[in-house]
């Protein structure tokens, strides 16, 4: 799921549409390559996270509540992100969806 996830996300970066209304959005010119790592590699820091921090709650709170929690938090982050209007915005939707995956993995 997240290898899919992470493949859209990679063509809709590249988009020419994308970058002209997300990430240069108010920018200099060479400043949007930032935005874009920023946003791509955002879900990893939250998939990091995510596992170390539900690894300790799934041990006290049992598995199939913290599973259920990630992939909520997933889904929520991710239809958050697809309404985000700023890069900063979506690398924070970004990062949380980040968080459910790594709840999940």
């Amino acid at each position: 799921g997240d290898a899919t996830e992470i493949s859209c996300m990679n063509y809709i970066l590249s988009h020419p549409l994308f970058k002209e209304e997300i990430l240069q959005k108010g920018t200099l010119e060479e400043d949007y390559g930032r935005r874009g790592a920023a946003i791509a590699s955002s879900i990893f820091a939250g998939m990091l996270i995510g596992g170390i921090v539900t690894g300790a709650y799934g041990d006290r709170l049992g598995r199939r509540p913290t599973l259920l929690a990630g992939l909520f938090l997933n889904a929520t982050s991710g239809i958050a992100a697809s309404m985000a209007q700023t890069a900063v915005i979506m690398c924070g939707c970004r990062f949380f969806a980040g968080l459910g995956i790594g709840a999940v993995l």
